[in-house]
Formats: C-alpha cells, structure tokens, sequence
C-alpha cells in the first residue's frame, strides 16, 4: 500500500512538471510564475526558466547559485559565467584527485597499471624493463 502512495506522489511530481514546463519556456509567463518556477525542485524546470529569454535577471543570479550542473550549463549557454562545480575527491593516487570511480575490467586495470609504473622514473629503477 505504502509503495503505491508513492508512486502516485511521484506520478503527480511528473505529472505537475511537465503541465507547467511550457509555462517555463514561454516568454511571455508572467514574473511571478518564474519566480515560484525558478525555486522548483525539478531541475528541469529550473534549467527552462535559465533559457527563457523573459526571465529577470535577479532570478538568473539566484540561479547562478543552483547546485545542479544541468542548470549551470543552461546559464553557461545564456553567455553567464558560472563557478566550477568541485566534487569531494573519491580518492587521492599519487598527486591525482580522483573525482569519479570507473569500473575498468580487470586486464585493462592492470595493463593501466603497468604503462603508469613504466612511465614514474621512481620505479624504473626497481623495474627490469
């Protein structure tokens, strides 16, 4: 019973999303729709409302703040400069920050591995190359 709740909350989340996309694409929606649209949730719609060339600019600069990407990148395509986004490193090799873990099969790990060691002068020493 629980599951089907929320599913039909989510449903609705969609279903209100995208009555209302248009809306955030239309240039000529009025200043307080974008306003409230600009604080949605759904960062579609918050990416819609950066496109929108009616939008104010006050509601471009608090978006400019946004954590998503996605409605960073649409301000990018407005010609805005917007702030690096930096992710917590997953891990530190060597002097590298890993950002983002990849899966790699195993013979690709290794024959990775092996060209990395080959190339560091510190191991060629100890290395019979």
């Amino acid at each position: 019973m629980t599951n089907e709740i929320e599913r039909e909350s989510n449903n609705s989340s969609i279903s209100q999303s995208h009555l209302v996309f248009p809306q955030a694409n239309d240039s000529k929606s009025p200043q307080e729709l974008l306003t409230s649209l600009s604080k949605s949730a759904d960062e579609i719609l918050r990416g819609a409302i950066a496109l929108n060339p009616a939008t104010p600019t006050e509601i471009l600069e608090d978006l400019l703040n946004d954590k998503s990407g996605y409605v960073l990148s649409c301000l990018r395509k407005r010609g805005y400069k917007t702030r690096p986004v930096f992710s917590k490193p997953k891990a530190i090799v060597g002097n590298n920050l890993v950002l983002e873990m990849r899966r790699l099969p195993m013979l690709r790990l290794l024959s990775h591995l092996e060209r990395t060691i080959k190339n560091q002068p510190i191991f060629q020493k100890h290395l019979a190359i």
